[in-house]
């Protein structure tokens, strides 16, 4: 039962009750006070009753355009592979990432990534693509923001425990990381890279029609600071499908949705699933969720209230796309967010939330996307400028 439909019962009960108490009180001032509480308590219980419709058919209609939009989903290109390591409630060297990704394979049996008319390429080697040397290619860098306890001892101050730890990307961010100290191996919490698709025909049907998927990995942990509950090893197929700038992706990496590893092959931790079983747990959780939990999707189903408010507070600017920033913050601080474009770009740079990612198969981890953009001084009338981002949106600053 939705909190609409339960409001709406609760507001015609307490109408039911105080226009009862109005039809018998024989005071004049209590009769207009129950019967003022009589119609706010209706007009409460229709609007939230409108709500409720409005809400219901709304989702139907997500849940329809959901089930068209899978099959597209599926028979769409794979233009690129990204292949990502993240340390959401932690911390550690980049070299230490590294060193955790030794012997690290990442297997598509059958399916030819690099074009059909070159050697065929099956594997991933995530040892290569993680290494220090490679750091540099890399697509962005997180950092992390913590929020600690601390205790000091005369001139000694120890952290006491980790209360939140967050992780912040971007590409200005990975460098600033390079050209801080020790930017040859900076301190991170994520590090992603792009690894290209060079087959032109591969799509995602053909990778979900695989015999096996398989990610191979050593059993050593990794040195990380902070709770460190888990290390996401993601290896995402980008797809033709999207706007541009937020791509439709897939989570490919068996490590995603297997709770323990099918086997041990010479000391290596082996998790794999057949094709078939991937491509259904991979629709499942793309129907379950609105497109990798896009809430952003859902405006419409806020109801009729919001869609008013939306109207009357709606403008149409010009403005200068600075940059995407990556948080497993819902909701970062907007300072935290600034870092991740350059200076410039920071003056009265308004934040828009963007479709998220959580397909790393866990609740707790998602990446929440947010895009900066710079408001353009130059009127309307001059002239388009290449890379200005005109869209109606909600007045005020995130």
């Amino acid at each position: 039962m939705t909190i609409e439909i339960v409001t709406t019962i609760c507001a015609l009960i307490g109408a039911v009750v105080a226009g009862f108490g109005a039809a018998t009180v024989e005071s004049p001032a209590r009769k207009r006070t129950l019967g003022l509480i009589t119609a706010l308590c209706s007009i409460v219980g229709i609007v939230a009753g409108f709500e409720a419709k409005y809400r219901g058919d709304q989702l139907t209609q997500a849940r329809a355009l959901l089930e068209r939009r899978w099959p597209i989903i599926e028979a769409a290109k794979v233009v690129a592979l990204e292949v990502e390591v993240l340390l959401a409630d932690g911390f550690t060297k980049a070299s230490d990432i590294n060193s955790f990704l030794q012997d690290a394979v990442f297997t598509i049996d059958g399916v030819n990534i690099t074009d059909a008319s070159g050697e065929p390429e099956t594997r991933i080697a995530l040892s290569d693509v993680f290494s220090p040397a490679n750091i540099p290619n890399a697509a962005r860098l997180g950092v992390t923001r913590a929020t600690v306890v601390t205790n000091r001892f005369g001139s000694e101050k120890t952290i006491q425990a980790f209360r939140k730890i967050g992780c912040i990307a971007s590409g200005f961010i990975k460098q600033q990381a390079l050209r801080s100290p020790g930017g040859t191996d900076p301190t991170i919490c994520a590090i992603t890279f792009d690894y290209p698709v060079t087959n032109p025909g591969l799509t995602l049907d053909d990778v979900l029609a695989a015999e096996i998927i398989r990610l191979v990995l050593r059993p050593e942990n990794g040195v990380c600071m902070g709770p460190c509950e888990q290390v996401f090893i993601s290896v995402r197929a980008v797809l033709g499908t999207g706007d541009g700038l937020f791509e439709d992706m897939v989570e490919l990496s068996p490590l995603a949705y297997v709770e323990a590893p099918n086997r041990a092959d010479n000391g290596r931790l082996v998790y794999q699933l057949s094709g078939a079983t991937l491509a259904r747990i991979v629709a499942l959780d793309f129907k379950r969720s609105f497109g990798f939990r896009n809430q952003q999707s859902f405006a419409l189903t806020r109801g009729f209230i919001f869609g008013l408010y939306q109207s009357l507070t709606t403008r149409k600017s010009e403005m200068r796309y600075s940059g995407l920033v990556w948080s497993t913050d819902a909701k970062p601080d907007k300072a935290d967010l600034l870092e991740g474009v350059p200076e410039e770009d920071r003056s009265e740079v308004e934040i828009f939330a963007a479709p998220e990612w959580c397909g790393f198969g866990a609740e707790s981890a998602c990446w929440y996307r947010f895009a900066l953009f710079s408001p353009v001084a130059a009127p309307r009338e001059q002239v388009e400028h290449p890379g200005v981002f005109s869209k109606t949106q909600p007045v005020g600053k995130k």
